[in-house]
């Protein structure tokens, strides 16, 4: 349209205004591969449907400038808003491993106690049901009272065990180098079951969650990612189920002619269409106390492995992420 109008000032602010939303939302790389293919298909279309391009190449020289200007002003926008997202993430490391290093002290401190009231607080309760036929005992303690009692242990394990995991998860989280990661071949039905094992469940979720265990395949990576993205999406479906008052999460690995694929779904809340897209950016969120970087390391780890992960979603009904995972050959 550029073209067949002669260079409108029309068209030249609307190319411009083109040009400086591509560079925002797109990177260098894909920025040039559609400015060389849209300039590329406006030219050719133009000369198969209306002929000779009229516009002089003085004309053309004043509009490239106009572009140039407004590449430049895209960039430094765009650069700006980098930088913001670079110190953003900086200072969520500086919080998170300022977290992990005080909030792991006293989580220790903890377990000690609670290792000391699983050995000894048995010979309390048995000592105590040795003695609670005295008539002369009044204030006897409850059948349920001496249950919960005697469940003390367990379930500060199980609350302390649950602090360790977020805290792994936060800062397994912020990582975004993966070059040295070690990598070797893994199974992901082990995956699998030992993010089911070590999830810190709350009563009732894990009869929720039911996983196909008679398909399995082999991937070639760091299987503590691939048991943090099985945290993270938990996490969320959870969440959301909870939101929804309803729902189950059903794990399905399936062998596939490309890739190997984890099909992990839930029945909740669903993902509202105007947010789907959005959703592995980072720093998006729409959780109460979400960060905004559990998807994009999900997105990271996949990306890294060769693979990818994606998500379908219908509000109300569903949310279904798809892991793909390269076939190992030789396998």
């Amino acid at each position: 349209m550029f073209i067949a109008n002669e260079g409108s000032i029309a068209w030249q602010v609307k190319i411009t205004v083109a040009m400086f939303w591509l560079i925002l939302v797109t990177n260098w790389l894909q920025t040039l591969v559609i400015l060389f293919l849209g300039i590329t298909l406006a030219f050719f279309a133009f000369t198969v449907f209306s002929g000779a391009i009229s516009i002089g190449i003085n004309n053309m020289w004043g509009d490239i400038l106009n572009y140039i200007w407004a590449i430049v002003i895209a960039s430094i926008f765009a650069r700006r808003q980098e930088i913001i997202q670079q110190e953003k993430l900086a200072s969520l490391r500086t919080l998170a491993g300022a977290v992990a290093h005080e909030m792991r002290t006293p989580l220790f401190l903890i377990s000690t106690i609670s290792y000391r009231l699983k050995k000894y607080l048995p010979l309390l309760v048995k000592s105590y049901n040795l003695v609670k036929d005295d008539k002369e005992n009044q204030n006897l303690i409850e059948p349920h009272q001496l249950k919960a009692i005697k469940e003390i242990p367990q379930n500060i394990e199980r609350i302390n065990r649950s602090a360790f995991t977020f805290i792994d998860m936060l800062l397994m989280n912020l990582k975004e180098n993966f070059k040295y990661t070690p990598t070797t071949v893994y199974s992901v039905q082990q995956c699998i079951e030992e993010a089911l094992k070590n999830y810190p469940f709350l009563k009732g979720e894990r009869s929720i969650v039911m996983h196909t265990a008679d398909v399995n395949f082999k991937f070639k990576g760091n299987d503590l990612f691939v048991q943090h993205i099985m945290f993270n999406l938990l996490k969320n479906s959870l969440y959301y189920i909870k939101a929804a008052n309803k729902g189950k999460i059903t794990i399905i690995p399936r062998i596939e002619k490309d890739y190997n694929k984890l099909y992990f779904k839930d029945t909740g809340a669903g993902i509202p269409a105007h947010i789907l897209p959005y959703i592995f950016d980072k720093f998006y969120s729409q959780t109460k106390y979400g960060t905004g970087i559990g998807l994009t390391f999900c997105k990271m780890v996949m990306k890294n492995l060769g693979g990818d992960i994606i998500c379908h979603s219908k509000e109300g009904e569903f949310t279904e992420f798809i892991l793909s995972f390269p076939i190992i050959k030789s396998f």
